[in-house]
């Protein structure tokens, strides 16, 4: 199960993988949060984290590609 620490907990802010009933522990005491599997969406502005590495492999494979002589 994926959670991430809330305040007062000193790790707030972090996100672990846990066994189930250990991680249900944290979430009833009131110092955790369960997080869905996916994990948190990106800002709605900002790009996909690979989309720019994405970018320059395209670029880069097109200017590898050879060129047909006639």
């Amino acid at each position: 199960m994926l959670i991430k620490f809330v305040k007062p907990d000193p790790r707030a802010g972090d996100v672990v993988r846990l066994d189930s009933q250990r991680a249900q522990h944290f979430i009833d005491a009131g110092t955790a949060e369960r997080v869905q599997e996916g994990g948190e969406a990106p800002a709605p502005d900002a790009p996909a984290p690979d989309a720019k590495a994405s970018a320059q492999r395209k670029a880069t494979a097109q200017r590898k590609a050879p060129t047909a002589k006639k």
